[in-house]
């Protein structure tokens, strides 16, 4: 009997339980054999994400290629994982250089090291050749109209490469590169670029980002062929960092900013969004309507430098935000603050109590916060949401000897926050203002 009798929503709901098992798919894959039918609803989704790993024999994968040349197609998201062996002219003729050739409707693609590699594929730009084999064999995935995200994980890419994927919205760098290369064989006039949605850079090994119009900028610049930011949208960034200051002014109209920052740098953070956030440009804050603050935390010394680590304290970082609802952010509608707490091992060796975090926040600060926006209970507000959220490992409350449930983590929160009528309190401030206030915990 055909499981095609039964409604195919019923299907697609088992499929969908199926596949949150988190189990690397291998129950789909037994469910995919029950029977024809079966197996041609779950082949998309079996094949739909793909990684392609230095060293492996990808053979099965390519002769299910030559079986039916469909499966090629069904390929949607790549994480490509290379190692130094990778950049040699051999590479053309591994199993894993003619997947990458097969594919041709790849719409996500990641490009990384080795986890045994770690941060060896990205290189200097002196030492850039834009000829690497690695490269070339990418070239067939990245110039493929459908692909629109690219992410790249400690690794390096020539600027070139983008003017054939000329479709790409989104471009994610962490701990990578974009080394400038110019375009060979090309006018200024026949260079292509992709206009991004959604730029992301994390720590990026970038000595810069070419702008057209910005200090330094020369016309050979437009043969690197940088992703164009005119259209960008969403931005997320670490401050402080010359990238961010060198592109901030670049996007039209920007809705959405994500800053990660260092806790003592909050400081310098406060002054950039009070007095430098689009201060040439300043009819671009109409724009910006969502606003992300992610704090790292519990890695600095104490002020007295005694070599104590410092505990977390969440409404002296807010306070230090303040100052800017006042003048540039009148027009955020959504802010989301996040502190991610580092493991403090060193918290139980030396226990003093300005090493013990405080995550609470009170009905005063609620009120100093409103006043910023020029807010009063009952008048409402442009800012609609306000969201703040305390991530912390779970070796940030045990010693690592221990070997503790993910919920005695969970539960260490009580020790640091506020009580729940205390939160109830400040919660109710801000809704009298129009505004949904809501603090979560939990471990990452």
């Amino acid at each position: 009997m055909s499981f095609l009798v039964f409604p195919r929503e019923l299907i697609d709901s088992i499929v969908d339980d199926i596949r949150e098992l988190g189990d690397g798919d291998s129950t789909l894959r037994n469910f995919a054999v029950t029977c024809k039918d079966i197996s041609a609803v779950c082949r998309p989704l079996l094949f739909e994400t793909l990684t392609i790993s230095s060293g492996q024999d990808h053979t099965a994968l390519l002769s299910a290629f030559r079986n039916d040349e469909a499966v090629s197609s069904m390929v949607h998201n790549v994480c490509v994982e290379l190692s130094t062996q990778d950049f040699d002219p051999a590479f053309q003729h591994t199993s894993a250089s003619r997947v990458l050739q097969k594919l041709s409707n790849v719409r996500k693609l990641q490009l990384s090291p080795t986890s045994r590699e770690g941060s060896r594929c990205r290189v200097k730009a002196q030492q850039f050749d834009s000829s690497l084999e690695p490269i070339k064999s990418l070239v067939p995935v990245l110039s493929t109209n459908t692909l629109v995200s690219l992410s790249i994980v400690y690794f390096s890419l020539p600027s070139s490469i983008f003017s054939i994927c000329t479709n790409l919205k989104e471009l994610h760098i962490h701990m990578g590169c974009i080394v400038e290369s110019p375009v060979k064989h090309s006018t200024t006039s026949d260079v292509q670029r992709p206009r991004l949605d959604v730029l992301s850079i994390n720590h990026a090994a970038q000595s810069r980002w070419p702008v057209p119009g910005a200090y330094r900028y020369t016309a050979a610049d437009d043969n690197l062929a940088f992703p164009d930011l005119k259209n960008l949208r969403h931005l997320k960034a670490c401050f402080p960092d010359h990238i961010l200051r060198s592109i901030i002014d670049e996007p039209e109209a920007l809705t959405s900013l994500y800053l990660q920052v260092r806790e003592h740098n909050l400081d310098k953070l406060d002054t950039f969004l009070s007095k430098e956030l689009f201060r040439s440009t300043p009819h671009k804050l109409r724009t910006l309507r969502n606003l992300t603050i992610e704090v790292l935390s519990g890695l600095d010394l104490d002020s007295n430098n005694n070599g104590d680590i410092r505990g977390f304290r969440l409404e002296e970082a807010l306070r230090k935000l303040v100052r800017p609802w006042s003048t540039s952010l009148k027009n955020v509608e959504r802010f989301e603050f996040i502190g991610v707490i580092r493991p403090l091992r060193t918290y139980y060796h030396y226990q003093p109590a300005s090493s013990i975090p405080h995550l609470s926040i009170s009905q005063d600060f609620a009120h100093t916060f409103l006043e910023s926006l020029g807010t009063s209970p009952g008048t409402g507000s442009t800012l609609t949401d306000f969201d703040i959220k305390i991530k912390s490992e779970l070796a940030s409350f045990v010693p690592p000897s221990f070997n503790l449930h993910p919920r005695v983590a969970q539960d260490s929160f009580s020790r640091f926050k506020a009580s729940e009528e205390q939160e109830a309190i400040v919660k109710d401030v801000f809704a009298a203002a129009g505004i949904r206030f809501n603090v979560h915990y939990g471990t990452q």
